[in-house]
């Protein structure tokens, strides 16, 4: 069969903002629904990955919420937020005094 390649990068103005086993594609649908749920069910990240973000839930510490703010490679620059918007918007889902954790590519 030939190689079908889905790049997703947004330096070439796009992105695919999906799981990567989304575009296994077999004709036979329980074909196609078993290596699915195999690929989501048995590929895991390797245990230094999770025993590290073990580490940072444990220093969190108690209760708390996230959020991945990515502001470095969407293509839509209208989107970018600033700062201050997001907490304006992330505060009505917060209870008073919640620890909020912040992932974010953000280089500034």
């Amino acid at each position: 069969a030939p190689w079908i390649h889905f790049a997703a990068n947004a330096s070439f103005g796009y992105r695919i903002f999906t799981h990567w086993y989304t575009f296994f594609l077999f004709a036979d649908g329980p074909t196609d629904a078993y290596y699915k749920r195999f690929a989501r069910d048995r590929l895991r990240y390797r245990d230094e990955i999770v025993c590290a973000a073990g580490r940072v839930v444990r220093r969190l510490g108690g209760p708390y919420s996230a959020v991945h703010v990515r502001r470095g490679e969407l293509q839509y620059v209208s989107v970018r937020l600033d700062p201050d918007l997001w907490a304006d918007a992330l505060a009505q889902w917060l209870q008073p005094g919640e620890r909020l954790f912040v992932l974010s590519d953000e280089t500034s």
